[in-house]
């Protein structure tokens, strides 16, 4: 199976001092995959062990998606993680 560079962010929360938090997003890390669409459902396939987990965004050819589990379907040595696409983009990421 062939794999593509993606661009990731990780959100970090910090408390904002009045009961909520701000979400801010590190330097976009690369890691490899592809993306497999079904009828119903998006996936994000990658090699088991790659660091990707819940609430983490991926942009793939311009687009934002933001990854819904941390755990998907094993299928050695792939992993599909179910990955939702982000109506209103995040500023300041790619895509």
């Amino acid at each position: 199976m062939r794999l593509s560079p993606i661009t990731l962010y990780r959100p970090t929360r910090t408390p904002d001092g009045a009961g909520g938090f701000t979400e801010a997003y590190a330097d976009g890390a690369t890691v490899f995959g592809r993306v497999r669409v079904h009828q119903a459902k998006t996936e994000l396939v990658v090699r088991w062990g790659t660091d990707v987990v819940a609430e983490d965004v991926v942009v793939i050819s311009a687009v934002q998606y933001r990854v819904a589990v941390s755990v998907g379907t094993v299928g050695a040595p792939f992993v599909s993680v179910p990955i939702e696409r982000i109506a209103k983009p995040i500023a300041g990421l790619g895509g």
